[in-house]
Order: structure tokens, then C-alpha cells, then sequence
């Protein structure tokens, strides 16, 4: 007797007896479970290779963005190495290596803040000039200590005098000090919208300067200062784009141009 299964189909018309041998139902069986495995097998492979598309498209999205920052670097490497060239070449313009050194900022403000308190210092005593000569000498070193000739603060120039802009704007860190190119009296520190901390102070009876976006004042209203004598520090504020000295220079009650004074021989 041959091994195998019967399969028994009953339908409302008639029964149907089927006779399936041992090694074709393995045969079935085999098949079915190959097929399984070759379909499941397709199905993970299919899986893995959307995976990786995936993250190859990622990885080339991600070298075209960095390609595009490199680019970026690039010029901003080659703006940077023109400003610097540029920085320089206005240094050498306005003598900046000529600017008065750096100040310790602590020491010149508590000098200043005692300045009303302490006894004023004596002068030297000096003879009296007799011949022609002498005294031209004198009454121009009298007017020269007067006359707001150099760099009130170490920087560079950003914005020169125009109709429109009467001051020149000096960049500098926030901080860097600010000075006093001549002997003179403080006569207004005030704040207003355009031109922040601001400090005015007069150089005898002919010249005036002015002090804009200055960060912080020493100074005061009826203050005496000398030339290089700490008045404030750089800032950014008023309407300011950035830290910088706003310097103006008033010649008997006109604005003149800055760079007369800044650019001088000797």
C-alpha cells in the first residue's frame, strides 16, 4: 500500500477524494518554505539597500554643505587678508604707529576722580622770555599745548569728514581709552539718542573737541585737563554700528576736518 494523504473534498454536488503521496507533500511543503525564504531574503535585501540609498543621499547632502561653508571660508579668508592689507595701509596714511601708548585705565581713573580734591600741582617756574625770538618761541608753545593736534584714542579710521558727517569715526575695541590731544576744560558730558556718552571739552578760546559712544566718562563738567589725560573709554552707544570714537574739532565756532590734526608733521 502506498504511503500518503488523502485529501476529502466535500461539495453540495459531489465529494472529491484526492490521494497526495509522502514525497509529494514534502515536495510542497519544501517548495512553500524555499519560497517563504527567497521572498522574506528579497524583502530584507530590499530594506537594506533603501537604507543605505538613504544615507548615501544624506552623506551627499551633507558634502555639499560643507562644501559650499569651505567656499564660504574661503572668502572670508581672502575679505580678512584685504581689511588687513587695507588696515595697514590707512595706519601708514595716519600714523597710527605714532598713537599715544597704552594707559592704565584704574590709575588714570582714580586720578582723575581725586583731580577736584587734591592740591593743584606748581609749576615749574620759567624766566621770562626777554628778546623777540624768545617770546615768539613762547606764545607758540603757549598755543600749541592749546591746539588738539594727534590721536585722541589708538585706532582705525572707518568714516572721514563729509558735509554730511563732520567728525571723522575712529574703530577701537571697547575700552581702549580715550584722550585729550591738548590742554583744555571740560564744559558738557551729557547723553543724547545719536551720539550716546558724550563729552565736550574747550582748548582755550579757539578750538573745541567733541566725544561721541563713549562707553564710560572720567570727566565732569569744570574739569581741567592736559594733554593725554584719560577722558573716557571707546564704546558703542547711541546710534552705533559698532565700537568706535566719534571726534570732532571746532575752530572758532566751525567744524573743521579732523585729519588736519590727526596727519600733522612732526
Amino acid at each position: 500500500m502506498k504511503e500518503g494523504y488523502e485529501i476529502i473534498i466535500v461539495t453540495k454536488k459531489r465529494v472529491i477524494n484526492k490521494f497526495i503521496p509522502t514525497w509529494l507533500f514534502k515536495f510542497f511543503v519544501f517548495t512553500g518554505i524555499l519560497t517563504a525564504s527567497i521572498v522574506a531574503g528579497a524583502i530584507f535585501v530590499h530594506y537594506r539597500y533603501i537604507k543605505t540609498e538613504r544615507r548615501l543621499q544624506t552623506v551627499m547632502a551633507e558634502n555639499r554643505r560643507l562644501k559650499k561653508e569651505n567656499e564660504k571660508i574661503v572668502v572670508l579668508e581672502k575679505k580678512l587678508r584685504e581689511m588687513s592689507e587695507f588696515r595697514k595701509k590707512v595706519e601708514n596714511m595716519l600714523g597710527v604707529q605714532n598713537a599715544p601708548p597704552p594707559f592704565d585705565v584704574e590709575k588714570l581713573a582714580s586720578q582723575v576722580e581725586t583731580r577736584g580734591s587734591r592740591n593743584p600741582v606748581k609749576r615749574e617756574s620759567r624766566i621770562k622770555a626777554s628778546g623777540p625770538i624768545e617770546k615768539e618761541i613762547e606764545k607758540a608753545e603757549r598755543e600749541n599745548i592749546y591746539t588738539p593736534y594727534g590721536m585722541p584714542v589708538k585706532g582705525i579710521l572707518t568714516r572721514g569728514y563729509t558735509a554730511s558727517h563732520r567728525a571723522v569715526d575712529i574703530a577701537a575695541q571697547t575700552g581702549t581709552p580715550v584722550i585729550s590731544p591738548a590742554n583744555g576744560i571740560v564744559v558738557k558730558v551729557t547723553y543724547n539718542k545719536r551720539f550716546g556718552n558724550l563729552v565736550v571739552v574747550s582748548h582755550g578760546d579757539i578750538y573745541r573737541t567733541v566725544y561721541g559712544h563713549l562707553e564710560k566718562v572720567f570727566v565732569k563738567p569744570g574739569d581741567i585737563v592736559k594733554k593725554g589725560d584719560l577722558i573716557g573709554l571707546v564704546g558703542n552707544t547711541g546710534l552705533s554700528t559698532g565700537p568706535h570714537l566719534h571726534y570732532e574739532i571746532w575752530k572758532n565756532g566751525r567744524p573743521v576736518n579732523p585729519l588736519n590734526y590727526i596727519s600733522f608733521p612732526g
